[in-house]
């Protein structure tokens, strides 16, 4: 392939970049109680790499530290490898992703942007240096009904690399359009996401299949995805799958495995990982917002604050999470054909959302207090008086 680098000069790319799509991937496992909160965690990682470079395997250990901000959109984050032993580089990275929405009815238009830049220090002086990336994804979404999403995208992306010795750097440019169909069926916490996405490079176009499933409940949640390249250059089919568990109130555990293909944008080799981690909630608080000329709903604190929904608002069953449970989603009672959530409320301000079974966060349009989040979503300002 024109172009096309050895293994050890896009290494450090191989362990910090997700992949093609590594800028709309880059923020962590939407964890459920992330999602409508602004939260700060930390996160310890382990794993294995497997590089398939000619004939021969190449094996990598990594151990990660990392720093992690997520808003319901906005992801930024910094993460550090130490050498486990003497063969392994000492890399390091930032990363940062925004995703801005303006929603109007069924229809939603967002922008997908990030950037990457890392570094890596590597014993045999062979892929030391800088790289960078950057994608810029302008998007348009369609919501059929409460279980069928239409959405596509265009626009680019670039990547450096500057590593390995002097004459070695390369930039690619690389354009993209993508559309996908998303299901979420009624009364299962699950997400289907069926995608289809071209890349334009310089030496060849590459189109990619693939579908993914991702599903929550209560403290655990899974996820797995298969696909393939319509490329005679790329053979291998890649796919990932892997689970997390909420083991205390602000620690998860997860665990994940992939194999991956040649990537058509880094220019970097098929892998198989592995890796085991846990990540920590190190502060939580509601998003700001300005109640100010919001029409919000008025309550009183002499008898318990109810919430109502209609049954169809949203694949259920569905909860409501808010100030008043420290933003974890509690459960909502059917009742009569709608889903009701009843709590005592003493008096003050509230900020709340509702929670389907996908683990998506709404606030239906007409809901009395609806505002934005100031992060392209929506919450509920409730008053409680005396």
């Amino acid at each position: 392939m024109a172009g096309r680098r050895p293994l050890r000069s896009v290494r450090a790319a191989g362990f910090v970049l997700p992949g093609a799509a590594f800028l709309t991937s880059l923020a962590p496992v939407p964890f459920p109680d992330a999602l409508c909160a602004q939260q700060w965690s930390a996160s310890v990682d382990a794993g294995r790499a497997t590089f398939e470079v000619g004939a021969r395997d190449i094996e990598t250990s990594n151990f990660v530290v990392g720093v992690q901000y997520a808003a319901p959109a906005l992801w930024f984050g910094a993460s550090i490898s130490p050498a486990i032993s003497g063969d392994d580089p000492l890399w390091g990275g930032l990363w940062a992703a925004a995703s801005p929405a303006l929603a109007r009815g069924p229809w939603t238009a967002a922008l997908d942007v990030g950037g990457q830049l890392y570094g890596q220090d590597d014993p045999t002086e062979l892929s030391s240096g800088l790289g960078a990336g950057a994608e810029v994804l302008p998007r348009l979404s369609y919501r059929v009904d409460p279980v069928w999403e239409i959405a596509a995208s265009g626009g680019g992306q670039v990547y450096y690399s500057g590593f390995g010795s002097e004459g070695s750097e390369f930039t690619r440019t690389i354009g993209v359009l993508e559309g996908a169909v998303t299901a979420t069926p009624r009364d299962a916490p699950v997400e289907l996401r069926t995608s289809v996405r071209h890349l334009f490079a310089e030496e060849a176009g590459y189109t990619f299949l693939g579908v993914r499933g991702f599903g929550v409940r209560d403290r655990a949640m899974a996820w797995v995805g298969v696909g393939t390249w319509l490329s005679d250059l790329i053979d291998t089919t890649p796919w990932d799958a892997g689970a997390a568990v909420r083991v205390l109130d602000r620690v998860w555990a997860r665990a994940s495995v992939a194999r991956e293909s040649f990537d058509p944008v880094y220019l970097s080799d098929a892998r198989t990982t592995w890796s085991v981690g846990a990540s920590m909630t190190l502060d939580e608080r509601p998003l700001p917002v300005a109640i100010a000329d919001v029409p919000v709903a008025l309550r009183s604190s002499a008898t318990p604050v109810e919430l109502r929904l209609p049954r169809d608002a949203a694949p259920g069953p569905l909860s409501v999470a808010g100030d008043f449970s420290g933003w974890e989603p509690r459960e909502m009672r059917l009742e009569d054909g709608e889903w009701v959530y009843r709590t005592p409320l003493g008096p003050g301000v509230y900020h709340y959302a509702f929670v389907d079974s996908r683990g998506e966060w709404f606030v239906p349009e007409g809901t009395p207090g609806r505002t934005p989040d100031g992060m392209g979503g929506w919450v509920a300002v409730l008053i409680v008086d005396d």
